[in-house]
């Protein structure tokens, strides 16, 4: 593991969780965070001392995100395997150097953890490939989060720099859509928020995709406190818990940095904190993902967590999702890679997968600010 924050955390403990993988060594520059590993794992400041561990078979690398193509490139040369957290990089460019480095040194090369890898998404491209239901014509993407008011580092509030929701939490939406619609995106329209002085990121967006199949979808995305993804799935349903609680981070960031002053610090905190929670419960730090429906032309597929809802022209029923081998998401991205490894072929999720995730996201930026479609280019020749 590179990186220890949040995310390095939860893919920590998936590892841990994973019958097909061993934690031996991870990299991060806080000293407070290598001190909560568990017994037997080495710990490493430096991620180019972690990759010439000779242990060491692959790097989860979940280092911020500006850093992606240097820890990537070193783990390429390395001869490490490697999964990267989204996005793959910041500029197209740094996407194309890691491939070729991925290429260059035969590794493996996981773009992930998105939500393309939770297993109701994996159900409903299942039910989609069964022809069962005709194709795919329109996807709905909804998410209402509190992202934006979590504490941050000084990059995470940066749009230059990888920091808002175009970078964190849209490629979840794009990948989800791209994986649904087995195809490349077409063309973007999309409108992006700013409506928080105090946190001058993009918190919002509305967005339109059009696939070369004909296929399209439209994401919807708000970060600031309001309506939660938990209040959008229904009393009773998987990660609904209580009332609704709209401005609770808010509040809780105004205290933190009253008591507690400088917010990446309270990210350092709050990763040891996460450790230990996640330490006998893997799976229950990832808050609820928002809603998912396809529409086909002989039904609509509501994805609900723990099962895909379809309504259609026959009736409705629920389909279960398969079980995972360990953490639900994450362990996927862990399988995806055990076995384009065993195959010897590129994953799914592939160098060339997380370009495209970029270059969709990278349009919607220029699409909300020059208020006009923008085309995507083709990727460039193998």
């Amino acid at each position: 593991m590179a990186g220890l924050g949040l995310a390095g955390q939860r893919d920590l403990a998936a590892v841990r969780a994973h019958p097909g993988a061993q934690l031996v060594a991870v990299a991060d520059p806080h000293d407070q965070l290598r001190a909560a590993l568990p017994a037997g794992v080495t710990g490493y400041r430096d991620v180019g001392e972690l990759c010439a561990d000779p242990r060491v078979a692959a790097v989860w690398i979940a280092t911020p995100h500006e850093l992606h193509f240097a820890h990537a490139t070193a783990a390429a040369r390395a001869g490490r395997h490697i999964i990267v957290e989204k996005p793959l990089a910041l500029t197209l460019e740094e996407c194309d150097g890691i491939a070729a480095a991925a290429a260059s040194h035969r590794v493996q090369l996981v773009v992930g953890h998105t939500e393309s890898f939770a297993p109701a998404v994996r159900k409903a491209r299942e039910l989609i490939d069964s022809a069962e239901f005709g194709t795919v014509r329109m996807i709905t993407s909804l998410s209402y989060t509190d992202f934006l008011y979590r504490p941050r580092r000084a990059a995470e509030l940066d749009t230059a720099r990888g920091g808002g929701i175009v970078f964190n939490q849209l490629p979840h939406q794009v990948d989800v859509a791209r994986f649904l619609a087995g195809s490349q995106v077409r063309s973007v329209r999309a409108s992006l928020g700013r409506w928080d002085p105090q946190r001058p990121t993009e918190g919002s967006c509305a967005a339109f995709l059009d696939f070369e199949s004909g296929c399209v979808a439209s994401l919807v995305y708000s970060g600031y406190d309001h309506l939660h993804n938990r209040d959008l799935v229904g009393p009773g349903a998987a990660g609904r818990a209580g009332p609704p609680r709209p401005g609770e981070a808010r509040r809780r960031l105004g205290q933190l940095t009253v008591g507690h002053g400088d917010e990446a610090q309270l990210r350092v905190t709050q990763g040891s904190e996460l450790a230990a929670r996640l330490a006998g419960h893997p799976d229950s730090a990832d808050p609820p993902v928002g809603l998912t429906l396809v529409s086909c032309e002989g039904a609509d597929l509501r994805l609900a967590g723990r099962s895909v809802a379809v309504h259609g022209s026959a009736g409705y029923r629920e389909v279960g999702v398969d079980p995972s081998r360990g953490v639900p998401g994450r362990a996927e991205v862990i399988d995806e890679l055990l076995d384009a490894v065993a195959q010897r072929r590129p994953a799914r999720h592939d160098a060339a997968w997380g370009r495209h995730t970029l270059q969709t996201c990278l349009a919607i930026l220029c699409s909300a600010r020059d208020r006009r479609e923008i085309r995507l280019a083709p990727p460039p020749a193998a």
